[in-house]
């Protein structure tokens, strides 16, 4: 998979020169009515709202707090890495707070540290992009590193980020991730 240069990464740039991903649709569970507190395309935040579901591996696994990958891209401050969620073979689903309605091209870009992505240091991990309506059934989106923009194609709501790496003992294993944003929301 090819991904784009990242210097000079313009944050609030739909199509930021990042690679897209069209989605590929995968059920694992029946359908389930959407929450009705979920408010059609009123999003509270354009980044990850809140995790609702978190595991991470790695023995020498450091970055294991879930809040590292809510809210805006920040792996720069405090040093690098240091603010993103490394997941270690492990995962992540994150609630945007709103039934988010696709637009025209990418609709959500997973910032994934990596030196592509400065101030951020380390290399590429991959990852895997799914999201769901109702947190029971699940589109794939698609794989990426570094920072990286999907076409979702149909509404969601959670997002849910894995990792394939096989967990290890480094201080930060497998994909790095430090936000999910939502392309087309204020």
């Amino acid at each position: 998979m090819a991904t784009a240069a990242c210097q000079g990464f313009d944050v609030s740039a739909p199509d930021a020169g990042a690679p897209r991903h069209d989605a590929a649709a995968r059920d694992d569970a029946g359908p389930q009515e959407p929450d009705a507190g979920a408010d059609a395309g009123v999003c509270p935040t354009r980044y990850g709202a809140a995790v609702i579901e978190v595991a991470v591996g790695g023995t020498g696994n450091q970055a294991t707090e879930a809040e590292r990958a809510e809210g805006a891209p920040n792996c720069g401050e405090g040093g690098g890495g240091s603010q993103s969620l490394s997941l270690g073979g492990g995962h992540i689903t994150l609630d945007i707070g709103c039934l988010y309605q696709p637009g025209a091209g990418a609709d959500l870009r997973v910032w994934e540290a990596s030196d592509i992505y400065p101030p951020c240091y380390g290399q590429e991990e991959m990852f895997t992009v799914e999201v769901s309506i109702d947190n029971a059934s699940w589109s794939e989106l698609g794989d990426g590193s570094g920072p990286t923009a999907f076409d979702a194609g149909d509404s969601f709501r959670y997002v849910r980020l894995s990792d394939p790496n096989a967990p290890d003992d480094s201080i930060t294993p497998g994909a790095d991730i430090d936000a999910v944003e939502l392309l087309h929301a204020p």
